[in-house]
């Protein structure tokens, strides 16, 4: 699990899943340097970057609570640092935020990604690319929470603003989401009308987009009744073998779209 898009650089990832073992291994070892480095006041940087290392290693053993705890204790050493290093303390709240989401906590989890989103809007410069993006991924946290058409007014808002930067990969795969939530609420005509203009738009040929907007076209087709959409959304896939795994059949599944990869 990526607890953190924001800073990347704080996660400890594997291409394949460790053996249970070696997860028990490694929550030891970061559970040690977490507490060395708490013992000897190390500098914020360093508590950030293992007290996400460490619950992510609590997290891939199943202790969603313990995780949880880890995060919080370290938001609450660490959140005077906001103005300093704001892209440290928000990818605290995002991993925390991440965590609750899959610990059940809805409430947590929406008072996490907002108050990421407050820190780097205060923190950081308006180009930002991390505050460039907070739209999109406040529009991933409604839809995450159910509520469509708050996401649909943050995603509507992403994509006027990545427009007006000229950001047209990200405004394509924006508009894409929107298509998502669109088939999810069964209105096909508008969703297909979404999905026309970005495939005739400045980045319809982006790859990433690509694969989107026909995952997006078979959802369109399956919800017409038409049993021919996958088999086509399949035949599209073909031509592309680094093509993202997607689910057709659940809206969520859009969030989980790396809104600068579209993987």
């Amino acid at each position: 699990m990526t607890l953190s898009l924001v800073a990347a650089f704080a996660l400890m990832q594997t291409t394949t899943p460790a053996p249970q073992k070696d997860i028990l291994v490694l929550g030891k070892r970061t559970a040690a340097a977490l507490s060395t480095c708490i013992e000897r006041k190390c500098p914020t940087e360093d508590d950030v970057r293992l007290s996400i290392a460490h619950a992510e290693s609590q997290f891939a053993e199943g202790k969603y609570a313990d995780a949880r705890t880890t995060l919080q204790q370290s938001i609450l050493r660490n959140r005077d640092a906001a103005s300093r290093l704001p892209r440290h303390v928000a990818a605290l709240y995002e991993a925390y935020s991440n965590v609750s989401l899959h610990y059940g906590d809805m409430d947590d989890y929406r008072r996490a990604a907002a108050n990421q989103a407050r820190i780097l809007r205060a923190n950081l410069p308006n180009d930002a690319a991390d505050v460039q993006l907070l739209e999109l991924l406040l529009g991933d946290t409604w839809l995450k929470l159910g509520n469509l058409l708050q996401a649909d007014r943050n995603y509507q808002s992403a994509e006027r603003g990545f427009r007006k930067r000229g950001l047209h990969k990200l405004e394509a795969l924006t508009a894409l989401r929107r298509a998502g939530l669109s088939v999810a609420q069964g209105q096909a005509a508008e969703a297909q009308g979404m999905v026309r203009k970005v495939n005739n738009g400045p980045a319809g040929d982006d790859p990433a987009v690509r694969t989107l907007s026909a995952v997006i076209t078979a959802r369109i087709g399956i919800l017409r009744g038409d049993d021919a959409a996958v088999d086509q959304l399949l035949a599209t896939l073909r031509t592309d073998a680094a093509a993202p795994p997607m689910l057709l059949d659940e809206p969520g599944g859009l969030a989980r779209v790396n809104p600068l990869t579209g993987c």
